[in-house]
């Protein structure tokens, strides 16, 4: 493992993170529907990730069904989200380096093939409860 792709993987993932805060901040106030997802504009079919930005924004609205509804990726992104921000705020304030334990760990955890396998499993189901829910 080297130091230098562990700060550009980190750098990559707080330019996401910034990016998904600023998607949603647009959806909330803008109110305005624009497909962003390259795997729908090609094939018109919805992917595992699809209507992540919808429940996140009815979950904000306190509709925690709804939004589980519009993707079962809830239940991970949410913590993971929430587990960022801590970690940032706390490395800002404190020096504690956690963003960088934190990301350590969940590569980590990622490397084993069982977790791996359970991971694309519950990606294919949450992909065809795009079909019956939606």
């Amino acid at each position: 493992m080297h130091w230098l792709n562990i700060k550009q993987e980190l750098r990559i993932l707080f330019m996401l993170y910034c990016a998904a805060f600023l998607w949603l901040i647009a959806q909330a106030v803008g109110h305005f529907h624009v497909v962003v997802c390259p795997f729908r504009l090609i094939t018109s079919l919805p992917c595992p990730a699809c209507g992540t930005t919808r429940g996140m924004l009815l979950l904000a609205q306190g509709h925690a069904l709804a939004a589980l509804k519009s993707n079962l990726n809830l239940l991970f992104i949410v913590p993971a989200m929430m587990v960022y921000t801590f970690s940032l705020l706390s490395d800002a304030c404190f020096n504690t380096r956690l963003v960088l334990r934190n990301y350590l760990r969940f590569r980590l955890f990622f490397m084993h093939k069982t977790v791996l396998i359970v991971f694309f499993m519950f990606e294919a189901f949450v992909w065809l409860t795009h079909f019956v829910w939606n």
